[in-house]
């Protein structure tokens, strides 16, 4: 039976991750970080995922890998799909060699070791293993924008072929926090980024559809958009 996620229960959950990580041949683990915005503080029971990035020795193979995100996944089995998402422990994992360290010419393709690693430092908390936060490289995200932009018109070409449109959605919320750090501040804070939006993006023409967009990507329940919707967020990642 699927329960309703509380923020109390989140964190039970990164607890249970937790424990999962020390049991699972940790040898083979560099480093575990819980980040985002259960330790942003804009976390919504419902709505928001818990990211967790894991970082891997080499010798941790695919098999190794997929086993131990199976067992994490179950610290959150009774809550599925009360995120955007079925899971709502959203695993990112990388080898310890694709970490953008000071001092390497490493250029990570994940945004939150990218245009959101400002975020990423401040807000996160190591579960296991090595520490690397300080060594991490922090780009200016202002100068990050146009390779996110980038991105995520390859994304929306990407979710359209597939017809992914639930995807599309959160596409036109994330184009909606690029535009903020753009002409804005250096914040991904839901309670902040609309607010940000509105104030600092020039007008255009599809900007007062934001307001919409923004409602919908914080809201659980909603009907699946129409085809003249879907055309329109389209038109607004373009724009």
């Amino acid at each position: 039976m699927v329960r309703r996620l509380t923020l109390d229960d989140a964190w039970k959950i990164v607890s249970c991750i937790e424990n999962v990580l020390k049991r699972k041949n940790s040898k083979k683990i560099f480093s575990a970080v819980v980040y985002g915005s259960l330790l942003r503080g804009d976390f919504i029971p419902g709505i928001s995922d818990i990211d967790l990035l894991i970082v891997f020795k080499r010798e941790a193979d695919i098999e190794y890998i997929n086993r131990l995100q199976e067992a994490i996944w179950k610290c959150s089995e009774n809550y599925r799909g009360e995120a955007h998402f079925e899971k709502i422990v959203d695993i990112l994992w990388i080898y310890k060699d694709g970490l953008p360290l000071k001092n390497t010419d490493v250029v990570s393709p994940f945004k939150c070791l990218s245009i959101y690693a400002f975020d990423f430092v401040k807000y996160s908390k190591v579960l296991f293993g090595v520490d690397f936060r300080k060594d991490l490289k922090v780009p200016d995200p202002k100068k990050m924008v146009k390779t996110r932009a980038k991105r995520l018109l390859e994304l929306l070409e990407k979710f359209t072929r597939e017809k992914k449109y639930n995807m599309v959605e959160i596409l036109a919320g994330e184009a909606i926090r690029l535009a903020q750090i753009c002409y804005g501040e250096a914040t991904i804070d839901k309670r902040l980024v609309f607010r940000n939006f509105m104030k600092y993006v020039p007008d255009y023409s599809y900007k007062r559809l934001a307001e919409k967009i923004w409602s919908r990507y914080l809201t659980k329940h909603k009907k699946p958009l129409t085809q003249e919707e879907l055309e329109k967020y389209v038109s607004f990642i373009k724009e």
